[in-house]
């Protein structure tokens, strides 16, 4: 290990891409695995923490412009997903190098994710992310779902071919996909403007409704499936609720337009009449010269 360790050093020193590849594939499976152990923790975390992130101004663009080379991404989705599950573990599992972990891994998440929206270099990790990040909601870890959350809508917006893919693994990951759908309701106006424009969320969310309605009629007699099916379908319907009613902000500010303009347009037919011995028609008139 000591030999090695040595040698990966050397190689970073050299070359950041080759020394974050070496750590990718090399040190940080070693920390992140079953059998991974305090020391294996420290050394994995020492070389990303002295060697890569020392000097991050520097680093950082280095890495950016060598996230993907000959379709091969220097950070894969499962290894993203392994850091984050040891980054936010359940508070059981938690050991003295998780917050060096939480410390690491916004740095390698920029480094998995990056790429133009909707790229030919992003659309792959899209498809690869989205069944990991189900499968890390579904371990009902609030921190880790949240993060999970996230990510899963990032694979959302990057590719369109992920709502097909989510459509089939709703059912047989009911439970995670359900939370995914309560995350959308809870956190809509981040997410909405994210997966803009809304039409293939809304006939994913739409097809699974269908999906629900077939299995409650085979789910009789199932009291724990009935009640996942139907928190996932009131997710929906929240979901669905929303995309047809515009946001209370919006109306205000239309109603309020909309007043105006009926102002203005009275002042302008008579200008000299003020029916209800209102000042606010007069400053209407100030404001005459601005339109």
């Amino acid at each position: 290990m000591c030999f090695d360790h040595l040698a990966f050093l050397q190689a970073a020193q050299g070359d950041l891409v080759i020394g974050m590849s070496l750590w990718v594939q090399n040190l940080l499976p070693l920390a992140v695995g079953k059998s991974s152990t305090p020391v294996s923790r420290d050394t994995s975390l020492q070389f990303i923490e002295s060697v890569l992130f020392a000097n991050l101004k520097k680093a950082r663009p280095v890495l950016l412009n060598g996230v993907s080379r000959k379709g091969e991404r220097l950070v894969p989705a499962a290894s993203l997903d392994s850091l984050m599950r040891v980054s936010f573990p359940a508070e059981s599992a938690r050991t003295k190098a998780t917050e060096r972990f939480q410390a690491v891994y916004p740095m390698v998440r920029e480094f998995a994710l990056a790429g133009s929206q909707n790229s030919k270099t992003t659309r792959p990790v899209a498809q690869q992310l989205l069944p990991l990040s189900i499968a890390a909601v579904s371990e009902d870890v609030d921190a880790l779902s949240q993060e999970a959350c996230s990510n899963f809508i990032w694979c959302l917006s990057q590719n369109s071919d992920c709502y097909k893919q989510w459509e089939k693994l709703h059912m047989e990951s009911l439970k995670g996909s359900s939370q995914i759908l309560g995350y959308i309701g809870s956190e809509w106006r981040e997410v909405s403007s994210r997966l803009s424009p809304l039409a293939s969320l809304k006939k994913t969310v739409q097809a699974m409704r269908l999906k629900h309605k077939a299995a409650m009629e085979t789910a009789k007699g199932s009291s724990e499936l009935e009640g996942q099916l139907k928190t996932a379908d009131n997710n929906c319907k929240v979901i669905l609720s929303k995309m047809s009613t515009l946001p209370s902000c919006a109306v205000a500010t239309l109603t309020l337009a909309i007043g105006a303009s009926m102002a203005y347009g009275f002042y302008l037919l008579s200008p000299g009449v003020n029916p209800w011995d209102w000042d606010g028609w007069l400053l209407l008139s100030k404001t005459h010269s601005l339109f």
